[in-house]
């Protein structure tokens, strides 16, 4: 009975050991990824599973629990679209990459097996149809969460499926390639999605063009005094903060697979003639800071005859509708938590991208 029972414990500990074992490999499979840094995840983690009440617990259940469960409970379908070009398409990418992006943070915060099935039905359903659209970036971002999300359980799928996957960012990273290079936000979007298809995909040629088209890049598209090719050519800040988003984007990933000193070192590198991305920033920041004191009457000066018909179009610059770019550049420079502190009365977690970026500095 005695040697029974030692038999039953020793393989009850290797039962708890290959399970520990497996449930860390696991973990390890979805680092690095486009959306969480080890750190954050540990921090964030720790919040959730605590018994005591916090704003990470918070930010799980209005951002990832809830959604998460509702998509499970009603079964929703994919919808995938052939390409953005399709009539209503816009809203079906907003609304499955949401879900995607959902399902598989979800699974990275509790590796719920179902999160991850359903979350891969999505992609499969969006890899078997859909392609990117020719010249058509600032449209094209509407996939982002869907590619983000796709980072973290890339390695958490069956081989035949990440395939198929892989093919469909493929064929959005050939699209991207071809499309042609431009001064202004186009290009940064351009360049942030081959960082990011290369980063996902783990293709040294992708990121390797994006390195020589991002020092390219900025020459042209930011000068020495802070100003921008989107500022001036539009003469708006609501331009020049919207280009800066997708910077804050590039800058974020490469943290996440290069590390934070990387990425702080590329922020405020300057390329040819002086500029930097930490100088159009700086450059941004009084007009967000003091309105009243630095008024900008926007698209008065633009260059693209549209803007003069927009909404906008002489009208003072309103800040709070770019604190969603502040939100995530955020997670590069600590310092603009005062720009969102004169805007949002909730400073952590008003939105996923600001809690996301409040984590780092948590």
């Amino acid at each position: 009975m005695k040697h029974v029972n030692l038999t039953l414990l020793f393989s009850c500990v290797f039962f708890v050991l290959l399970h520990t074992e497996t449930k860390s490999q696991t973990i390890d499979d979805m680092f690095p990824n486009l959306v969480l840094s080890r750190a954050d995840y540990i921090k964030w983690k720790t919040a959730i599973d605590s018994e005591d009440a916090s704003v990470g617990k918070d930010a799980y259940n209005n951002y990832v629990r809830l959604l998460a469960a509702k998509i499970i409970r009603d079964n929703v379908s994919p919808s995938p679209v052939t390409s953005l070009s399709e009539n209503g398409a816009t809203a079906k990418v907003e609304a499955d990459m949401a879900r995607m992006y959902t399902l598989s943070l979800s699974y990275l915060l509790t590796e719920n097996q179902e999160h991850l099935n359903k979350a891969k039905e999505f992609y499969l359903a969006w890899a078997e149809i859909n392609s990117a659209a020719a010249e058509n970036s600032p449209a094209e971002t509407a996939y982002t969460p869907g590619i983000e999300g796709y980072s973290i359980i890339r390695k958490c799928i069956d081989e035949t499926s990440r395939q198929k996957i892989d093919t469909w960012i493929r064929r959005r990273a050939d699209r991207a390639l071809a499309d042609r290079v431009r001064k202004n936000n186009w290009e940064t979007i351009r360049l942030q999605f081959i960082l990011h298809y290369g980063l996902v995909l783990e293709d040294e040629s992708l990121i390797n063009t994006f390195k020589v088209g991002y020092d390219a890049h900025i020459p042209n598209n930011l000068y020495p005094n802070g100003t921008s090719e989107d500022l001036l050519g539009r003469d708006a800040f609501s331009y020049h903060g919207y280009n800066m988003l997708f910077y804050a984007r590039i800058l974020k990933a490469l943290a996440l697979y290069y590390g934070n000193d990387y990425a702080e070192t590329e922020y405020k590198r300057e390329h040819r003639w002086g500029a930097s991305i930490w100088k159009s920033v700086e450059f941004w920041k009084p007009y967000i800071l003091y309105p009243d004191k630095y008024p900008h009457t926007e698209f008065v000066e633009t260059e693209w005859a549209p803007d003069k018909n927009g909404s906008s179009y002489n009208k003072p610059y309103n800040p709070s509708g770019t604190t969603y770019v502040v939100d995530e550049l955020y997670y590069t420079d600590q310092s603009l938590l005062e720009c969102i502190a004169k805007y949002r009365s909730n400073t952590q977690t008003a939105t996923l991208p600001l809690w996301l970026s409040s984590l780092r500095w948590e």
